[in-house]
């Protein structure tokens, strides 16, 4: 038996997110199907956590086991040539056995795009979010400062939630601001707002609630004061509006 690690990069437009879903197209699905042709046997692959549809990832990582003793570069490009051009196997390497991506992480980082421009230029409009309205800066940096440390991030996951446990802890959260960003060997100009969190774990739609809750902070809609009395509340109607998927990204798993 041979435990194999893989570094994943997709694009998640278009597909019902990373978990296997009957009649449902997704990514963990679509790798699943290309292991179980090419490697003649019944694969189960576990990732590093969940990314919600239209989310998209850098880095996911994954571990399967497999019988097999094919080569893993002829593994990789076969895995290639199988799945769509939206979907990446960057690497594959044998690790123990006892590896598992998703219990072993230590930290994960996301990062979310922000376009916050009137007009939206076409060939990013799948990977952030256009905000054509003015938002206080000041006040978002103020908040976002407010998430760092542990915290009970019950209002900014769903309402059904399936954990019990919300205690999650905040690392590092920065919020970047930029002028133009790189598309292919061009700039796009403008005003652009890059935030990345990074946490020893995330519940459902946190990072897209707590971006939300900025979003709302630098509106004016809610007083970053306010935001300490949300976590207490632990109510997620209180908490800000969820920011699409789209402009969601796993950036990042960190393992010892």
């Amino acid at each position: 038996m041979r435990n194999i690690k893989g570094i994943i990069q997709y694009d998640g437009t278009g597909y019902k997110g990373w978990q296997t879903q009957k009649d449902s197209l997704t990514i963990q699905g679509l790798i699943t199907n290309c292991l179980t042709i090419l490697t003649r046997q019944s694969v189960k692959i576990i990732g590093s956590g969940r990314t919600d549809a239209g989310a998209h990832a850098i880095e996911q990582v994954i571990s399967f086991k497999i019988l097999s003793d094919i080569n893993l570069q002829k593994l990789l490009k076969s895995i290639n040539a199988i799945l769509p051009e939206q979907i990446r196997v960057l690497s594959l390497e044998e690790v123990s056995l006892d590896f598992n991506p998703r219990y072993d992480a230590k930290e994960k980082t996301y990062l979310y795009i922000i376009d916050n421009n009137h007009s939206i230029s076409p060939f990013i409009s799948k990977y952030v979010w256009n905000l054509p309205f003015k938002l206080n800066i000041e006040n978002m940096i103020k908040a976002a400062l407010m998430f760092i440390g542990e915290h009970d991030f019950s209002a900014f996951t769903v309402l059904d939630r399936e954990s019990k446990d919300c205690v999650r802890k905040i690392n590092d959260f920065k919020i970047f601001f930029h002028k133009k960003i790189s598309f292919m060997n061009f700039s796009l100009e403008g005003n652009f707002i890059v935030i990345e969190i990074t946490a020893n774990g995330f519940l459902r739609y946190m990072v897209r609630n707590i971006v939300g809750t900025l979003v709302d902070i630098g509106r004016g809609k809610i007083k970053h004061k306010h935001l300490q009395s949300i976590f207490d509340s632990k109510d997620r109607r209180l908490a800000g509006v969820k920011a699409p998927a789209k402009g969601l990204f796993l950036k990042k798993v960190f393992y010892e």
